[in-house]
């Protein structure tokens, strides 16, 4: 969400530092669905409920880092799985051929 989009939809004020609270409340809190949601929360809690709303929000995102890093694993543990099987069907392949070669 943009600093301006957040402005059109509130006239409370806020600062850099606050903006930078809201903005990662929105990123990641998990009641918060849309950009209008955030600008009411803000509109009617300020700072005070941004704040109180920040370790759940910090909860979401490490557990999302590590829902990330576990699906890249995967996705690599699969990879390196295909490779394996390619590798050992195409050699498999290579010792017959050799073999009725001979």
């Amino acid at each position: 969400m943009l600093q301006s989009e957040f402005d059109r939809l509130t006239s409370r004020p806020y600062t850099e530092e606050e903006f930078s609270d809201i903005h990662y409340v929105y990123c990641y809190h998990p009641s918060v669905e849309s950009k209008k949601d955030i600008a009411d929360l803000w509109t009617i809690g300020g700072i005070c409920l941004i704040k109180d709303m920040l370790p759940t929000a910090r909860r979401v995102e490490e557990e999302k880092c590590r829902l990330d890093a576990a699906r890249t694993e995967y996705e690599r543990a699969g990879n390196r799985y295909k490779e394996l099987i390619r590798w050992l069907t195409n050699g498999k392949d290579d010792e017959l051929r050799k073999e009725d070669n001979q």
